[in-house]
């Protein structure tokens, strides 16, 4: 517990806040970006779906260009759609194309239960939270 207190906090101190327009409130898709020890971390929050995975895409693209390490926390996404989806897997072969690493965590039962139904559960490295991803980066 005490490790994953820290881990939170660290990552805390070092987000940036970003707001993504998109073209309706109901919508709308927050996320934070944040470095811990050198590992990027996504974390959107709100509906992934085909009105915010390009400008998640983009922000994969943006990370995936500066890294070779990155967590995508969905623990704060209660949808996402074939198109969040898409964004995800994309992001993922790129990585493996680098050879970099990838760590979904923190999905939650919805989510959770697209990716079972989908397989994607077998294709992607899961992490059940943040610090768990955090940690498997660093061995």
């Amino acid at each position: 517990m005490t490790i994953a207190v820290a881990a939170f906090a660290t990552w805390s101190e070092e987000r940036l806040r970003r707001t993504m327009a998109t073209p309706t409130e109901e919508h709308g898709m927050e996320y934070v970006t944040a470095i811990d020890d050198g590992i990027e971390i996504l974390s959107p929050s709100g509906r992934f779906d085909a009105f915010a995975a390009p400008q998640i895409a983009e922000e994969l693209a943006r990370i995936q260009a500066a890294s070779d390490r990155l967590v995508v926390d969905l623990s704060a996404v209660p949808f996402i759609d074939s198109t969040g989806l898409a964004t995800l897997v994309r992001a993922m072969k790129h990585a493996r194309e680098q050879n970099a690493s990838f760590v979904l965590c923190g999905l939650v039962e919805p989510v959770r239960i697209i990716f079972e139904l989908t397989r994607l559960d077998r294709a992607f490295d899961i992490a059940d939270d943040c610090a768990s991803a955090l940690a498997t980066l660093r061995q």
